[in-house]
């Protein structure tokens, strides 16, 4: 388990699944994910298998002081260790949305990516009409690089994708200054 102040991630359990796949069947978290598909307990047991087999993408709980007080999920895809880039996302449970929960799981997962992974970019992608994920990347220091238009189809239209983008450089200008 990785620790981060008071949090912390760990790899999914075959007994988190059903809490996992209701969590993601949640309205609000479905929506903002690129791809608004529910999901069956089957499809989450073959999730779970294909992620953990995966050497690419991965996906782990995030806790909050105990191994099962599982607050949300964080994910890592997209893992090219030759040119040391990946894709980072974190999604939280409703009952902790809004309470810093999202900023402070962002800066374990840029510490573990960059300073024990050795990252040397990490980017993430928004739908545009989530405003709070925006201003949270832009308080985390991600850069908004490109974008996706008219991408994602979500309440009957077209919206744009949203490219953001760390450089180690950028995170350690922002995190590392005063070490």
């Amino acid at each position: 388990m990785y620790h981060y102040e008071d949090i912390g991630f760990r790899p999914i359990d075959e007994s988190d699944l059903e809490m996992l796949r209701i969590f993601h069947n949640e309205n609000e978290t479905m929506l903002f994910l690129g791809r608004a598909e529910l999901f069956s307990s089957l499809d989450q047991l073959q999730w779970w298998k294909m992620m953990s087999g995966s050497r690419t993408n991965r996906a782990y709980c995030i806790i909050k002081d105990s191994y099962e007080n599982v607050i949300g999920v964080l994910r890592n895809n997209n893992v090219d260790n030759i040119n040391k880039n990946c894709e980072v996302g974190i999604d939280l449970l409703p009952e902790f949305r809004g309470k810093g929960y999202g900023y402070k799981s962002y800066k374990m997962a840029l510490e573990y990516l960059f300073d024990h992974l050795g990252m040397h970019t990490v980017y993430l992608r928004y739908i545009a009409f989530n405003e709070k994920a925006g201003k949270l990347y832009d308080k985390l220091g991600f850069k908004r690089t490109g974008v996706f238009p008219e991408y994602i189809f979500r309440y009957g239209k077209f919206c744009d994708y949203i490219l953001m983008c760390m450089t180690v450089a950028q995170y350690t200008e922002l995190y590392k200054h005063n070490t």
